[in-house]
């Protein structure tokens, strides 16, 4: 079989990881193809396919989604949104990560809410978008939507309905909320792209290269595969707009310029736009984290995660850095 794997970004992507004892992965595809290129999984994977299958909930960088149900629902790049240093949902008390920066609470444009992270600026706006509007923005950037790439992936699950605190909290990428490697990769794409960007691993375009009638944009349940299955029904167009995607750049480029992932800001080549989460899981307190980092740059798409990190900016940032160089070629 041919792949779409690059041999340099694939074996470029492994040594980033080897040092990392957490199960951790790389993806990276090509926006303008949906061409998978680099699809790694670190030593602390201990053999599991934790880029493809892996079932996590994306924390912070599912804000990209959030904010595309918003400027659906009238928000610009500008609209200000109310980060209060904390937000009571029926008695669950959300806040901000330690050392929120205080100059950004308050009423603040929705670029600087993905920018500086406000977690309580997104949730301020629970009542504006509906779980369902939630759900079919994430689709139209890809998560939930399933592809047959010729080999077993989980594309996400983003339920249709959720109130209270569980839709607060879906608000910025927890809750029930899942993703993959993979699906935060396809999410980053489409905003690069402009469109739903259907990813394929196998070369040569075929069947593969674009959704079938066997994709389905249901969010899939645990344990599902998008691969194959003649069940399933043809996905829902996409309603992402250009004009959507562009601001969803501009947001994501503030993400490096004056955000969490500054740290990418002089990689040589175009410039880089991001998005960082930390996801919290487990019982305990302080609970465990997960560190994810999404990239644009040029016509490459990346996502990186650690399965027990520290913040995404911390556990991911430094990893994303050295990605992005090694494709720059330096």
């Amino acid at each position: 079989l041919e792949l779409t794997l690059d041999p340099a970004l694939q074996t470029l992507a492994e040594e980033v990881l080897a040092e990392e004892e957490s199960a951790s992965s790389i993806v990276a595809i090509r926006p303008s193809s949906g061409a998978i290129l680099a699809a790694a999984n670190g030593p602390g994977s201990e053999g599991l396919q934790t880029a493809l299958l892996g079932q996590y909930p994306p924390g912070s960088t599912f804000k990209v989604a959030t904010s595309l149900a918003l400027l659906k629902n009238g928000f610009t790049p500008d609209s200000t949104t109310s980060c209060p240093e904390e937000l009571v949902v029926d008695g669950r008390a959300f806040n901000n990560v330690p050392g929120y920066p205080v100059q950004f609470t308050g009423e603040i444009p929705l670029l600087q809410a993905l920018a500086q992270s406000c977690n309580t600026g997104f949730i301020s706006q629970r009542d504006v978008v509906s779980q369902e509007a939630l759900a079919s923005a994430a689709a139209d950037l890809g998560i939930g939507v399933d592809v047959p790439i010729g080999t077993p992936a989980f594309f996400g699950s983003v339920p249709a309905e959720a109130d209270g605190t569980t839709h607060a909290a879906s608000m910025i990428g927890q809750g029930e909320v899942l993703v993959s490697p993979l699906s935060l990769a396809i999410m980053a794409a489409s905003v690069g792209a402009g469109e739903r960007v259907a990813p394929t691993l196998l070369g040569g375009g075929g069947e593969n290269a674009a959704p079938s009638s066997s994709a389905s944009a249901e969010p899939t349940a645990e344990g599902t595969e998008g691969a194959g299955n003649e069940t399933q029904e043809a996905p829902a167009p996409s309603n992402l707009t250009a004009e959507e995607a562009a601001a969803l750049r501009e947001m994501m480029a503030a993400v490096v310029t004056v955000g969490g992932a500054q740290l990418l800001a002089d990689i040589p080549g175009e410039p880089v736009l991001a998005k960082t989460g930390t996801a919290e899981f487990g019982t305990e307190d302080p609970p465990r984290t997960h560190a994810w980092v999404v990239a644009l740059q040029g016509d490459l798409a990346v996502a990186v995660f650690v399965e027990e990190g520290e913040r995404g900016s911390i556990s991911g940032g430094p990893l994303m850095e050295e990605f992005l160089r090694g494709a720059a070629g330096e």
